[in-house]
């Protein structure tokens, strides 16, 4: 999988442009591979942030357009994934802020 090394834009095989910037794509032994830290939780990807609507990659934690954080909720205490929804942590019983 490679991006736009100007915007972060997930590429298609064979696309000449960025569909985001419109950046000429530099030959594919050039672009660069996003690999996810095997630690991290991460967003999924080709989905819109939700402030922006710019396309967010694979891995992307934070949208670099807006700096809205898109990755999971975490509980601020035990740093496990949380419903939008919840106010406590079933977890660790932390209010969730």
């Amino acid at each position: 999988m490679t991006f736009c090394e100007k915007c972060g834009t997930k590429l298609l095989e064979g696309e000449k442009f960025c569909s985001g910037c419109g950046t000429a794509v530099a030959p594919a032994d050039s672009l660069t591979a996003a690999v996810p830290s095997e630690s991290v939780q991460t967003n999924t990807s080709g989905k819109p942030c939700t402030k922006c609507g710019k396309t967010l990659a694979e891995g992307w934690l934070v949208c670099p357009y807006c700096k809205t954080d898109v990755g999971p909720k975490l509980c601020t205490n035990c740093k496990k994934e949380l419903a939008e929804e919840w106010l406590v942590c079933p977890y660790c019983r932390a209010e969730v802020v």
